[in-house]
């Protein structure tokens, strides 16, 4: 997944596409189900798992069983309450989140899950276990910031 400030960034130039009026529900939103699954805030009130915050349905990518989300779940269930700037930030979310992890596990991570080999930015590869390359995977933002650029 994107880090926060990636999620921010892409949430404020969506929401000036999107023409968004209440911005920071919006931009709230797109932080909202990284906060209630409780990876990065700790101590809140609330703690659903990312099976449920992020709809993710189990895939295999190149050879890894992982976790993946599905914007269109989402969207399935909550498409009547889009117009809600709460509700459209973690549909943003959520796109987010499905893209950087298929450019990732799709281009940049092959193996299985216990050892994954990792190709980095600057085609470097390296062998990892699976929690350090995906804690890898969220700190080399560069790729994911070229293709948004793009």
């Amino acid at each position: 997944m994107p880090s926060w400030i990636t999620h921010l960034v892409t949430a404020n130039e969506i929401s000036k596409k999107l023409d968004v009026k209440d911005k920071n529900s919006f931009l709230f939103g797109n932080i909202m189900p990284d906060i209630l699954n409780n990876y990065i805030v700790k101590e809140t009130h609330m703690h659903k798992c990312y099976e449920e915050t992020h709809f993710a349905e189990d895939a295999l990518i190149n050879g890894i069983e992982c976790k993946f989300p599905s914007p269109n779940r989402f969207l399935k269930e909550y498409k009547n309450k889009m117009k809600n700037p709460i509700v459209l930030g973690c549909y943003t979310h959520l796109l987010a989140d499905y893209y950087w992890n298929d450019i990732s596990y799709g281009k940049y991570f092959k193996g299985s899950r216990e050892e994954v080999e990792v190709k980095f930015a600057n085609g470097e590869t390296k062998i990892y276990e699976y929690d350090d390359a995906v804690a890898i995977k969220q700190q080399d933002f560069s790729v994911f910031t070229r293709i948004f650029k793009a």
